[in-house]
């Protein structure tokens, strides 16, 4: 009785507190495309890679100006990539990992300049990553080196943007890809 009497107490602050959600339709982005990474720097999400509906790779990245509610085209051109990763640290977007890909390369957004990092021996599509402290933390995925996407992999490890080197942590207890498990 009093374990239905405390569900039906959430479940009553829940609808009480709930609110109303509102979609509305934005500009498109210029070509339709999947497996893509983004990144948010200042007021803008930039989009990279990924593929097209019926002729192959992405191999640009565009910004989506969240003020104008505008996309457009950033002068750079990257090596293909799917299912990748992008972080963003001060006026440099990170963009690394991705099916068929090791290469890290780095965006700047002030310049719009891509230069190249340190290459991942052990790079992934469909990973998970993360910034903190001046290191880019990587997590699972599959396609290890170019393996089969189905195979998961457990690795972690780290990218150190101050000496621009790949660095292994333990593996993880389990492989995972984007919240799946094997």
């Amino acid at each position: 009785m009093k374990k239905t009497a405390f569900l039906l107490f959430i479940s009553g602050l829940f609808f009480t507190n709930a609110q109303t959600l509102n979609f509305k339709h934005l500009a498109d982005m210029s070509v339709r495309r999947g497996g893509t990474s983004s990144a948010v720097a200042n007021d803008d999400i930039y989009v990279s890679n990924g593929y097209r509906d019926n002729d192959g790779n992405a191999t640009f990245i565009e910004k989506y100006s969240i003020k104008d509610n505008r996309w457009s085209v950033v002068n750079a051109k990257l090596l293909p990539r799917r299912f990748g990763n992008s972080e963003t640290d001060g006026h440099k977007i990170y963009i690394f990992n991705g099916w068929g890909n090791s290469h890290l390369e780095i965006l700047d957004l002030e310049t719009n300049k891509v230069t190249k990092g340190a290459v991942n021996r052990a790079y992934t599509g469909n990973a998970g990553s993360d910034i903190h402290n001046g290191k880019i933390y990587v997590f699972g995925g599959s396609g290890l080196n170019n393996a089969a996407t189905t195979v998961f992999s457990n690795r972690f490890q780290y990218y150190d943007i101050a000496s621009d080197t790949w660095h292994p942590l333990p593996d993880m207890p389990t492989a995972r890809k984007q919240g799946a498990k094997l």
